[in-house]
């Protein structure tokens, strides 16, 4: 049978009993004088410190099993407990030892007989029925799940033969019925009375969480179409940029196999050149020229194709002042086109942030046009740097549309609220993505030199 609690503590006890009680051991010259000699006793419960926990009442009965009154109901979780007995003894063993004095009163003195430092979880379980006790002044403890006694205590099992016919006490047909004791009752009004406080603050939950979420006309808020057209519209958002995202790859896709080929073509061409004749410096020379001339049109094709990609997003407006490109008199291609000196045409900004605190001010749409031109921008400077020219960043750069980060933990967009937390994680991010950028702009201006 398992174990009924994990650990027997002192609040577990409902009685203690004491079995062979005896002032006097069998070998003692005065135990025959006293045959059926009573002795009245009561047993205290201490710490190990010696604190009392309780003292029991006085009983004077039988001495072979002295039972005393069930453990008042207590939450001690003590594992480890000193039972002391104590008992009385009577003025007549202090005439028989013949030491008493003529004229000299002699009165019953309570004296301790016996102490046990019991370990609670040590105890050894018996079938009270079945087992003798051989040892005196023996504690039986009673918990719920049956009787124990102490480990080193003296007992003998008895083992009924199936032949033997041995008495048996006849039950009683007296039918008990149980009671409640007032504790419990006590508990079961506690209990409904937290269920019923639990209730009440559900349900004063729930009223106010309506009234939240209602306006003053007592409509919903949200409501259920509502919500799903929110959902199809950031679903359509989501399949609109996804596309752009894939188209842009496309295009980066094939740069990079016509910048494999050029790159081939120039091996073959130095290949040849060397065996041909390495005598003719001039000639390979020229070609080397001629084929980082044509690596740099490959280049500026390359940031053509992306000026006009971008040219639609708003990151070249001077409203925001992100990028500058100077245009031709027809408008239609810019002059960072040109073959001499493309990049000077294109002046890359750091981004200002008075210029977009006057507008994150303003209105919630202002903020998510500011937010989705900044990741533009950082779109822009992701490909310039690692599909082009090849430029390490001090910080990673991670396009996410309108909610971009730095370094995967600043939030390159517009907080949306005025907590000071955000608007500070927001202005870190701005530092480090000016920091990039002043990279890219340092390296094209030494490039172009």
């Amino acid at each position: 049978m398992p174990q009924y609690v994990s650990q027997r503590r002192l609040r577990h006890i409902r009685s203690i009993s004491i079995r062979n009680l005896s002032l006097l051991s069998l070998e003692h010259p005065l135990r025959e004088s006293f045959p059926y000699l009573t002795l009245p006793c009561f047993f205290v419960i201490k710490t190990l410190k010696g604190d009392t926990i309780y003292i029991s009442e006085t009983q004077n009965g039988s001495t072979y099993n002295v039972q005393f009154n069930s453990l008042p109901i207590n939450s001690n979780p003590s594992t480890c407990v000193t039972v002391q007995l104590i008992v009385e003894i009577s003025c007549k063993l202090f005439k028989t030892s013949g030491r008493d004095n003529e004229g000299e009163n002699h009165e019953n003195v309570w004296c301790p007989m016996a102490t046990y430092e019991v370990d609670l979880n040590l105890l050894k379980k018996i079938e009270l029925d079945n087992t003798i006790i051989e040892s005196w002044n023996t504690p039986i403890f009673e918990f719920e799940d049956g009787i124990y006694i102490i480990p080193d205590t003296k007992n003998k099992n008895i083992l009924l033969q199936q032949n033997t016919q041995s008495h048996r006490r006849k039950i009683s047909g007296t039918q008990t019925k149980k009671s409640v004791t007032f504790n419990s009752l006590l508990k079961l009004n506690k209990m409904i009375e937290y269920n019923m406080n639990m209730d009440r603050e559900l349900l004063s939950d729930s009223v106010n969480l309506e009234k939240s979420v209602r306006l003053p006309n007592g409509r919903l808020c949200w409501r259920k179409i509502q919500i799903i057209d929110a959902i199809n519209q950031s679903k359509t958002s989501n399949l609109k940029k996804m596309n752009i995202i894939e188209r842009l790859r496309s295009l980066l896709f094939k740069e990079n196999a016509l910048l494999k080929k050029s790159v081939t073509e120039l091996s073959l061409l130095s290949l040849n050149q060397n065996q041909s004749s390495k005598e003719d410096y001039g000639n390979t020379y020229s070609g080397l020229i001629q084929t980082k001339t044509h690596l740099e049109r490959i280049k500026v094709k390359k940031i053509t194709q992306l000026i006009r990609i971008f040219e639609n997003t708003g990151i070249f407006d001077e409203e925001f002042g992100f990028i500058r490109c100077l245009k031709t008199n027809n408008d239609h291609e810019p002059q960072s086109f040109s073959s001499s000196s493309p990049y000077p045409k294109i002046t890359l900004n750091r981004v200002d942030m008075k210029r977009l605190s006057s507008r994150i001010s303003k209105s919630q749409e202002d903020r998510e046009i500011i937010s989705s031109m900044l990741g533009y921008y950082l779109l822009f400077i992701k490909l310039i740097t690692s599909k082009i020219y090849k430029i390490a960043l001090p910080y990673n750069l991670q396009y996410f549309g309108s909610t971009s980060l730095i370094d995967g933990k600043y939030p390159l967009y517009c907080p949306k609220s005025n907590d000071m937390d955000q608007y500070r994680d927001f202005k870190n991010a701005l530092n480090h993505f000016n920091v990039d950028i002043s990279q890219t702009i340092q390296y094209l201006d030494h490039y172009y030199i």
